[in-house]
C-alpha cells in the first residue's frame, strides 16, 4: 500500500473489497485486518482521511476537499478528482491492529496485506 503523492489517495473501500474477493477467489491468505477492513468500511478514501505521502501524518481538512499536512505543509486539492465520500459519516478512527498481529509500524493504521 502507498500514499499517492498527487491525490494522496491511499486505500479505498473498493480496493480493499477487490482485493478481498480476489483472495476468496483464488484461495489466497486472507488476514483478518482485510476482512475487518472491509466489514468495518475502513478505506480511507470514501471516508476523507487523507494522509501525507512524507512523514505519513493524518492531514487536516482546511476548506471542502483540500487537506493539509500540519508537519510538512504538503496540500492536496481533491476537488477536481470529484470522489464520493459515502462513509464520512462513519468514525474518524481506524486504528486496525491487535497486540499480537506480528506488524509494526510507527502510525496507528496497520493494514498488513
Amino acid at each position: 500500500m502507498f500514499i499517492c503523492d498527487s491525490c494522496g489517495s491511499c486505500c479505498s473501500h473498493e480496493m480493499l473489497t477487490r482485493r478481498l474477493i480476489s483472495l476468496e477467489t483464488t484461495g489466497g491468505y486472507i488476514h483478518d485486518n482485510l476482512r475487518n477492513c472491509v466489514n468495518e468500511k475502513l478505506g480511507h478514501l470514501e471516508r476523507g482521511e487523507y494522509f501525507c505521502y512524507k512523514c505519513r501524518a493524518k492531514m487536516n481538512e482546511i476548506s471542502s476537499e483540500i487537506f493539509q499536512c500540519p508537519n510538512c505543509n504538503v496540500k492536496y486539492d481533491t476537488t477536481k478528482y470529484k470522489f464520493k465520500r459515502p462513509h464520512k459519516y462513519l468514525t474518524q478512527n481506524t486504528t486496525v491492529r491487535s497486540s499480537n498481529d506480528g506488524y509494526e509500524n510507527d502510525d496507528d493504521t496497520t493494514f498488513p496485506f
